[in-house]
Order: C-alpha cells, then structure tokens, then sequence
C-alpha cells in the first residue's frame, strides 16, 4: 500500500511544465517499485446506469494515474462544478507524455475512471445540468 500511495504522490506531483519522470529525482524509482510489483493487478471498473451489470477490468496503474489526474484538476479548479468536456481535458494535462502513450486510448480510461469514481461516490454528476457536470465528493 504504501508504493501505491507514494505512486499517487508522484503523478500528483507531477506538473504541466514537467512531464518527464527522469525530471522528479527518485520519484522514478518508487515508480518502477510500483509498475513491478503491481503490473498484472486490475481494477473492476462498473457504471452508475441501470441495466449495465457488466465490469470492465482495467490495469491498476492505468486507473490509479487517471483517477490522480482527475483529482488533481478539482484540486487546481476554482470551480466546485466541472463540465465533462473540461474535465477531459483538463486532467489530461497532469498526465506525463510518455506514460499518456503508454496509457492508450486516453477518452475511453478516462471515461471507465469517472463512471466508476461515480458508482464508489467519488464524483457526483450535477442533477439536470446540461452539458453534464461533476463534483468531487472526497
């Protein structure tokens, strides 16, 4: 547990002007610990619609980058209340280049992150507002 938190930590860590894991000095090693440890280790990943009951398994370090990104854009937002479209494109600004790449098709982690953050209660969507907008509800 505590490499998957100090992982956190580093992506959290991470800023737009430096995407570089070899720019964090020794962050890239607690990175590496983790990768190792937990490469083959998934997510069960549902969504809040009535009717879906599938699960969706993705790797745990694919789910635990994008949800700290997406933690950190509310963290960094002045605003309580993000749209989708934003949100989309805001967190993928606290992703590094080289592990964006490595992540894959960015919309579709993103969006099987924020549907299951929505079923554990970590993001709320704003009743009738359109285009749809989130909270965080940490």
């Amino acid at each position: 547990m505590t490499v998957i938190k100090s992982h956190k930590l580093f992506w959290l860590g991470t800023t737009k002007e430096s995407k570089s894991a070899s720019s964090l000095a020794g962050a890239g090693l607690i990175f590496y610990a983790y990768f190792m440890n937990d490469a083959l280790q998934k997510v069960e990943c549902r969504t809040p619609t009535s009717g879906r009951d599938g699960v969706t398994r993705i790797p745990a370090w694919k789910y635990d980058i994008v949800r700290a990104a997406i933690i950190e854009t509310f963290a960094q937002s002045q605003e309580a209340q993000v749209k989708f479209s934003e949100l989309r494109t805001q967190a993928k600004d606290y992703i590094p280049e080289d592990k964006l790449a490595e992540l894959g098709s960015w919309g579709w982690h993103f969006t099987t992150v924020k549907l299951n953050m929505e079923v554990k209660g970590e993001l709320m969507r704003v009743v009738d507002a359109t285009p749809q907008r989130l909270s965080l509800t940490l």
